[in-house]
């Protein structure tokens, strides 16, 4: 087995790199921004873009190989066919490829929402990138929000993802092969409801904060903020690719949706 610290020297190689590596991540949330439950029978409409959530820094989105919602009881609704296209403006102004897709929850309890990203080339990185990415919807009762999907890069919480205020702390667990995976790079950033202006955008070091899993896979963020947050874990591993003509080391990255309410929403 690699070392931890064999491993962070890898890690390090790999996310010294652009943002096209780092920054960029999957949303797969409701479509109006400050929703973040709904109730039984509710149709809710649901986005997915891909891009650099805090300035709105969109790219054109990529049908997913795969989408699912995990009911509480363990149900798995494949979502694939729901999925229509759709665009989103980006803060440059350009109209930018996403998707759009309904899902009304049949249960009471927590709803996974999760999604495989098709296989990506980074070009400068020579690396492929493999994609994960899954939120919770919850609908009216506290039941299965720490279940977990499956995907070979999973990030699973370990105190409820929803119902916070500014200020606690959240701490989530990662798993490589459902195994929990020590010295793990993992980013958070908050995905604005609006685009800031430029002018009052921080450096980049208060737009996305960094922390690596301790020694059983667990790591812990605090909130500081209301609104949506993703948590995205980078995982290079020893795994040489080939695919459409380019060959090179495969890197995963999961992302997991957490979401902070304001003194107003905690009613």
């Amino acid at each position: 087995m690699k070392s931890v610290s064999g491993s962070l020297i890898l890690l390090a190689a790999v996310l010294s790199g652009p943002a096209a590596v780092r920054a960029h991540f999957n949303v797969l949330l409701p479509a109006r921004y400050e929703q973040w439950r709904a109730s039984r029978g509710q149709e809710v409409p649901l986005r997915l873009l891909w891009g650099h959530g805090y300035e709105h820094a969109w790219l054109d989105a990529r049908r997913p190989a795969e989408l699912v919602a995990i009911s509480p009881t363990g149900k798995v609704t494949n979502l694939i066919d729901a999925i229509k296209p759709a665009t989103v403006r980006s803060a440059d102004g350009k109209e930018r490829s996403a998707f759009g897709f309904t899902y009304r929850p049949a249960e009471r309890g927590d709803h996974i929402l999760a999604m495989r990203a098709p296989l990506l080339w980074d070009e400068e990185e020579e690396v492929f990138l493999q994609d994960y990415a899954k939120s919770v919807l919850h609908v009216q009762d506290k039941l299965g929000w720490d279940r977990r999907v499956g995907h070979p890069l999973e990030l699973v919480p370990l105190n409820r993802p929803y119902g916070l205020l500014p200020g606690q702390v959240v701490r989530v667990l990662v798993l490589r092969d459902g195994k929990p995976l020590p010295g793990c790079a993992v980013e958070i950033e908050k995905l604005n409801a609006t685009p800031p202006a430029e002018s009052e955008l921080p450096g980049e070091e208060f737009i996305t904060f960094e922390a690596v899993s301790d020694s059983v896979g667990v790591v812990v963020f605090g909130m500081h903020d209301e609104g949506w947050f993703a948590l995205t874990a980078t995982h290079p591993t020893d795994r040489q690719v080939e695919h459409d003509g380019h060959k090179g080391r495969l890197v995963e990255r999961a992302t997991f949706w957490i979401h902070v309410v304001g003194a107003s929403g905690a009613k």
